[in-house]
């Protein structure tokens, strides 16, 4: 059965009214059915042209359907519902005060009893009330929390009740926050992706349950299992066995068709389909199935299918776009006490898994969508069956990062880009994003069509969550007094820290080779080039965006710090048994093992002054000697014997290509203008060749 809704959407920022005496607001009744109970509601409002209304069913998942043919005469009352079948139609009496309505509700032939009771307006008009003491808390952990701008949208019952800006936009210019400010709202975008997916299963271009392998035959990972059987719902759930592997898309170069064809190279730490792992590149991959079967990109998909149908003007996917509006909130994190504008992170690379950028009054829109299940403007844009899917669980996560939650909610679970539990009988949806200077939080109690969004321009907020749930406590009326901020922050203000010893660093070691040895280029097939220099007798580290000094550890270990993340990192270098530095390991997230880099060769074939020095004869006894360079490689001939190829191995070290074991190596004076000597090491011993004056 499908039903048609119209959305009612009112601003209740305006100075309350005084209810009673009136039809006007909702009523809730339950129809006596053999067998069980249909609690319905109905909301009426009068405007200009007249009466209008809507019916809620929760059971039957029917919102907001549009009463037809409604009449409201004295206190007479009539509707019919076309789209339900049978001739549904209701008509009955109010009582005298408007509180409640008797009456007989047909279908089928049957008559069957319905009272309708008027909603307490007086539980309206307490939240309305206490909003106000809510946005004197808002503005209160602004300050306590030091937090330079928030904005907040709330709907309920399909009528917006807040939609308001807290703080600065801009904190050092008081440039204040307002409905429009626009915010990088980071994960929250991947609702959007999976509500794309949705989309395409209704128009049957793809299905939830193939293998994306049909979809991209160069789909390739390192579990085959993984590699043939993933489907783009396992891609939405966060079920594909790999870690988040984030520091493959964080702060790198690589396009979005470049880290499809690495994930080729990514360990997995679980097997799959049994575990929750959270995994960007997974959802930046169902972001190119849905360009790659809409025949688009999923950039213009989102626009075309989500953003315009629901007038989501403002929104965008890059912050090259908001930094061109004349309203977007900057970027900041704490240092030291103190709020520090950072840089925009650009993250279009990976786009699907957190690029959207957006403001409350867009976020509303959206909201609501997901509270219609799908329907906007009596237009269905994803279908109602789509969010059995989406909004139930397909994926046990485990009890909350924070143990001060915990007590509260039930064991988590994921959809597809919502998380999902329970609070106090209530249904909880919701899902955080966070990106360099932003942290975003939506949040949906379908039961009691309720939904928010909260976006500030702090990195790593932890004031969105705790607001949310005091916010949720004053809908419901909840009396449980549970101080949320207080929880949240608990442990995380904590002044005056003694400075924690590390205890496994080795003291009195040195390094065992000079600094010059540990340069070079170090190479992983997934995450690219490592390049370690030597600058003022101190080695630096370079890898894509990250770079900077590393300080001796112990041994052959070196630490550095990740710029931008407060994060230390340690590269242990590995010798060969030649004694040669061959690779370097460094642990990129706490789940994987360290991963390895592999050493280049020096590009010396490259060096004119190498390539002078080294071309012309050697006699090794009396065996004639010829070195050569032949387009872009080096070559080698020995008297008697076939030319070989010298492929590059060490500094001035080269191998003989197709000879396991043999090598030769040019010794220069300290010039480095002249060879010495032509060393060759075989297996059979060590022969040193000079060069012909």
């Amino acid at each position: 059965m499908k039903y048609t809704s119209t959305l009612i959407s009112l601003l209740f920022l305006l100075p309350f009214m005084t209810f009673g005496q009136s039809p006007s607001g909702e009523w809730n009744g339950t129809l006596q059915v053999p067998g069980f109970q249909l609690d319905m509601s109905i909301t009426l409002i009068e405007d200009s042209e007249g009466w209008n209304g809507t019916l809620d069913i929760p059971m039957q998942k029917i919102k907001r359907m549009e009463l037809a043919d409604l009449s409201i005469q004295g206190r007479d009352i009539y509707f019919s519902l076309p789209n339900v079948p049978g001739s549904a139609s209701y008509s009955g009496q109010f009582a005298e005060d408007y509180n409640e309505v008797t009456g007989t509700f047909t279908q089928g032939g049957q008559n069957l009893d319905l009272t309708f009771t008027k909603a307490s307006q007086q539980d309206l008009e307490r939240i309305i009330s206490e909003l106000t003491g809510f946005e004197d808390l808002v503005d209160s952990m602004l300050i306590e929390k030091n937090v330079p701008g928030v904005a907040i949208g709330l709907i309920k019952d399909g009528k917006i009740l807040m939609s308001k800006g807290f703080g600065y936009r801009d904190y050092e210019h008081k440039k204040e926050v307002d409905e429009e400010t626009i915010f990088a709202i980071g994960s929250t975008t991947k609702a959007f992706v999976s509500a794309g997916l949705a989309i395409l299963n209704d128009e049957n271009t793809i299905d939830w349950n193939t293998p994306i392998k049909e979809y991209f035959p160069n789909f390739d990972l390192v579990d085959d299992i993984a590699e043939q059987e993933m489907t783009p719902l396992d891609l939405v759930t966060h079920r594909s066995g790999l870690p988040r592997h984030d520091l493959l898309w964080y702060g790198t170069e690589y396009s979005r068709s470049e880290l499809f064809e690495r994930l080729a190279h990514l360990e997995p730490t679980k097997p799959f389909r049994t575990s929750f792992q959270y995994q960007n590149l997974m959802y930046m991959t169902a972001g190119l199935l849905i360009g790659e079967k809409s025949g688009s990109s999923w950039e213009e998909f989102t626009e075309e299918e989500i953003f315009r149908p629901l007038g989501m003007t403002s929104s965008n996917f890059s912050v090259d776009e908001s930094m061109k509006t004349d309203n977007f909130a900057l970027p900041y994190r704490e240092k030291e006490d103190k709020l520090v504008q950072i840089d925009f992170r650009n993250i279009d690379n990976v786009g699907p898994a957190g690029s959207i950028n957006s403001n409350v009054e867009d976020m509303l829109k959206w909201v609501e969508l997901q509270l219609n299940r799908g329907t906007v403007q009596n237009k269905e844009i994803i279908n109602d069956s789509q969010f059995e899917i989406m909004h139930e669980p397909q994926m046990i996560v485990g009890k909350g990062s924070n143990p001060s939650f915990n007590a509260e909610f039930s064991t988590a679970m994921y959809g597809t880009g919502w998380f999902i539990y329970q609070y106090d009988g209530q249904k909880i949806i919701q899902h955080g994003g966070n990106i360099d200077g932003f942290s975003a939080y939506v949040q949906l109690l379908p039961d009691s069509d309720i939904g928010m969004v909260f976006l500030t321009n702090k990195n790593g907020s932890q004031l969105n969550m705790p607001l949310a749930m005091e916010l949720t406590d004053l809908l419901l009326n909840n009396d449980a007094n549970i101080d949320w901020i207080e929880r949240a922050y608990a442990g995380s203000d904590i002044e005056d820290k003694e400075e924690e010893i590390d205890d496994r660093r080795r003291t009195n070691t040195k390094a065992s080779f000079p600094l010059s040895d540990y340069e070079g280029e170090y190479v992983h097939p997934g995450y690219g080039a490592i390049s370690i220099d030597q600058k003022s007798g101190v080695l630096h580290y370079n890898f894509h965006s990250f770079n900077g000094p590393l300080e001796h550890y112990h041994f052959d270990v070196f630490q550095g710090e990740l710029n931008d993340l407060d994060q230390k990192v340690n590269i242990q270098f590995h010798m060969d048994q030649e004694a040669n530095l061959s690779s370097l390991s460094t642990i990129v997230e706490p789940t994987l093992d360290p991963l390895v880099f592999k050493k280049l060769p020096p590009k010396q074939i490259e060096d004119r002054r190498f390539i002078t020095a080294v071309e012309g004869e050697y006699t090794l006894d009396t065996q004639k000697i010829v070195v050569r360079k032949s387009v872009d490689e080096l070559k080698l001939k020995i008297t008697g014997q076939p030319e070989y190829t010298l492929e590059p191995y060490q500094k001035d070290e080269f191998k003989l290509k197709g000879l396991p074991g043999f090598s030769v190596r040019f010794a220069f004076d300290n010039s480095r203008r002249n060879v010495k000597e032509l060393i060759f090491y075989q297996p059979n011993g060590t022969f040193r060749a000079k060069p012909v004056e």
